[in-house]
C-alpha cells in the first residue's frame, strides 16, 4: 500500500444520482398539445377529482396562463401536473411560475382520456374543464 502525496490528482467521482436523474427527465402526453381548450361541463355521472387539477406544459402559452391564473388556482386549492417537459430545467421553469402551488410532473394521458381533453393549459374543476 502506497501513500500518494496530498496534491496527487484523485480519480473522478461519479455525479450524484440526483444530478444524473435530472438530466434524463422528460414528460410526454402525446394526445395533448398546447392550445385553446373549449369549456367542457363535467356531468353528474362524470368522474370527479378530490381537488381541482390544472394541466400545464413548459411552453410559453402554459407559462403565461399559469402566471395569469396563479392566484385563482391557489384560492381553489388546485394542484398542478406538468404534462409536457423536456428536462428537469423545464419542470423547474414551471415551478418558478407556479410559486407555492403544489406541482408534480407526469403524463396527462389518463386525464385526457377520462375527461376528453385535447389541449393544455386547462383546469379540471368540480363542474367544468376550462381554460
Amino acid at each position: 500500500f502506497v501513500l500518494e502525496p496530498e496534491d496527487a490528482e484523485l480519480p473522478p467521482i461519479a455525479p450524484p444520482m440526483e444530478a444524473v436523474l435530472q438530466q434524463q427527465v422528460t414528460v410526454r402526453s402525446p394526445s395533448l398539445t398546447p392550445g385553446a381548450q373549449p369549456r367542457i361541463p363535467i356531468g353528474a355521472g362524470g368522474a370527479h377529482l378530490p381537488r381541482p387539477i390544472f394541466l400545464v406544459g413548459a411552453d410559453e402559452l402554459s407559462l403565461r396562463w399559469l402566471a395569469e391564473h396563479r392566484i385563482r388556482l391557489s384560492t381553489l386549492g388546485a394542484v398542478g401536473l406538468v404534462v409536457e417537459a423536456d428536462s428537469v430545467a423545464d419542470v423547474l421553469k414551471v415551478k418558478r411560475v407556479a410559486g407555492d402551488l403544489p406541482l408534480a410532473a407526469g403524463s396527462g394521458e389518463m386525464l385526457a382520456e377520462q375527461f376528453g381533453l385535447r389541449h393544455y393549459p386547462a383546469l379540471i374543476g368540480p363542474e367544468w374543464i376550462e381554460q
